[in-house]
């Protein structure tokens, strides 16, 4: 599945996750030269990140969607008597 051999990679093997036992990263050609040690870190700081965002997209689906709907159909109802009131 991977072609080429010419290519740089980062191997992550410890993620904290239970689907994947590691991540492989493709260095850009422009980075080939850089520090392996600098390479690794910012590969871990940058799956760090992507489990952060996901972490944040999950606290809003905290909620249920029946408290979204009312939420937002409460919203909606207050606008339109607030618009209503000013405009009789």
């Amino acid at each position: 599945m991977i072609k080429g051999v010419n290519r740089q990679i980062v191997e992550i093997k410890n993620i904290d996750c239970p689907y994947f036992e590691r991540i492989i990263c493709y260095v850009r050609p422009q980075f080939s030269s850089a520090n392996q040690q600098m390479l690794n870190s910012s590969a871990v700081k940058y799956i760090k990140s992507l489990t952060e965002d996901d972490k944040k997209s999950r606290a809003i689906a905290k909620y249920p969607l029946w408290a979204i709907v009312a939420a937002s159909a409460a919203v909606g109802a207050g606008l339109c008597f607030i618009l209503m009131k000013m405009l009789s």
